[in-house]
């Protein structure tokens, strides 16, 4: 889904990724440069899982990241972390629940890469080539040459660029093998469909314009753009040109024509090729298609509503009240649910069976040093 969809006004928090899985979060840290799971383990270890143990330096690489994100998440401003880190959480400071954090998605990795080992999945060439390409955009970004990348990845994330590489090493096998178990499991639609009936709560999860379990609509809509590629609006003689074609495509609308078509012909919005659907809450979406959305019930379609981007055409499929999950046709048919939704929820599931199943022994002297 695009996150600069036409419509969208609101702002999207990385940590909202968290949980859905290890890749979802790996590409979102290498997307970053540098960020990701130190893996190599020397001097004292923080912690061990099975035969994997997590080093110190590699604890404190990745709960740095953590940090960063709670700093984001709660609107922390420069010169304010101090303060943020001194007062409590509910009954706990934010420092001692980064670290539970970070503890718990090390034992994530660690387990994966375990399985990943247990069933013979290697890096192959293609991989090695990909942590190659990766390991020279950073070289280019920080000044073009082994060593001034070495100095700045040690100063930004304390470690060499070795380290870095062998962080990306672990990335792309604990990838492997969480792929490998996705292509094995097969969803259809009576699988989504018994996988909703047992676990509702799970498709009350955040979408990328829900959150919280919010109030919602699902909404349909095609877009006429009245602005050009800087974001100002098009001479006055080119608006009513497009509003009168805006507007004869409203009348094929009410007259009964297939809504998913219409929107892929002439919707100019990213959302087109997915039939120009969102489920979003209050505050997520341009006021005017907000307003003209919640107004709306289901099966009905407005009149041309004028947004800063342009004429919208909204139909309302269904509306989702506060603390509900979406509907079984949401869940089957909306691109954030479907069957890699709950593909993904099933290997979660079974990530987190193996979590029980897996002790994770904490070197408590060492994980109570570090702040």
């Amino acid at each position: 889904m695009e996150k600069n969809n036409e419509i969208n006004s609101g702002k999207s928090s990385f940590l909202k990724y968290w949980k859905i899985g290890v890749i979802a979060v790996a590409v979102l840290i290498i997307g970053a440069i540098g960020f990701g799971i130190y893996a190599y383990v020397s001097g004292s270890y923080v912690a061990k899982i099975g035969d994997e143990k997590i080093s110190k330096k590699e604890f404190i690489f990745f709960l740095s990241q953590i940090k960063a994100e709670m700093l984001y998440k709660e609107g922390v401003s420069v010169g304010e972390e101090e303060t943020f880190w001194q007062t409590k959480i509910g009954n706990e400071y934010p420092i001692d629940i980064a670290k539970r954090q970070a503890l718990d998605f090390e034992k994530e990795i660690k387990i994966q890469l375990i399985k990943a080992k247990e069933r013979g999945i290697k890096l192959e060439k293609s991989d090695y080539e990909n942590i190659d390409a990766f390991i020279d955009t950073f070289i280019q970004q920080s000044g073009g040459t082994r060593t001034t990348a070495g100095q700045l990845s040690q100063a930004l994330y304390g470690v060499t660029l070795g380290e870095l590489e062998r962080i990306y090493k672990d990335i792309v096998l604990a990838s492997k093998y969480m792929n490998v178990r996705l292509q094995e499991i097969s969803v259809t639609d009576e699988d989504i469909q018994s996988y909703y009936e047992k676990n509702p709560d799970k498709f009350k999860n955040d979408t990328e314009f829900r959150e919280d379990a919010e109030e919602a609509v699902w909404a349909r809509h095609i877009l006429f753009k009245t602005i050009d590629e800087n974001g100002e609006e098009y001479p006055a003689e080119k608006v009513e040109a497009i509003r009168k074609e805006a507007e004869e495509v409203l009348k094929r609308a009410k007259s009964g024509e297939d809504f998913v078509e219409l929107v892929k012909e002439f919707s100019e919005d990213g959302s087109a090729p997915y039939g120009g659907d969102y489920v979003f809450g209050r505050g997520k979406m341009d006021k005017a298609f907000e307003e003209a959305a919640f107004s709306l019930q289901p099966g009905e379609i407005s009149d041309l509503v004028k947004s800063q981007f342009g004429y919208h055409i909204i139909k309302v499929e269904e509306k989702i009240a506060k603390d509900q999950p979406v509907s079984l046709r949401i869940a089957k048919e909306y691109r954030e649910y479907g069957p890699y939704f709950v593909k993904f929820s099933i290997y979660d599931d079974e990530l987190n069976e193996l979590k029980n199943q897996y002790q994770i022994e904490i070197n408590q002297k060492v994980y109570d040093s570090i702040k």
